[in-house]
């Protein structure tokens, strides 16, 4: 199993670029046969309060979503 955290508290909404760092994070752990699942969690709270598609700044990966393949 992995684990793909979102790390946007507190309400960890989910945008544009979100959705393409959660592909990114998607591509490793879907390639291995021995990973049956993928978890996805989130940082804080919510585990998220909706999405966001107004102009914001750009973040970085490590700020979004980050994975763990055990």
């Amino acid at each position: 199993m992995a684990t793909v955290e979102i790390h946007r508290p507190p309400n960890n909404y989910f945008d544009d670029a979100l959705i393409h760092h959660l592909a990114d994070a998607f591509e490793t752990p879907d390639k291995n046969p021995a990973c049956g699942a993928i978890l996805l969690a989130a940082e804080g709270k919510p585990f998220c309060a909706g999405a966001n598609f107004q102009s914001r700044p750009e973040t970085n990966q490590s700020q979004t979503a980050s994975g763990s393949n055990p």
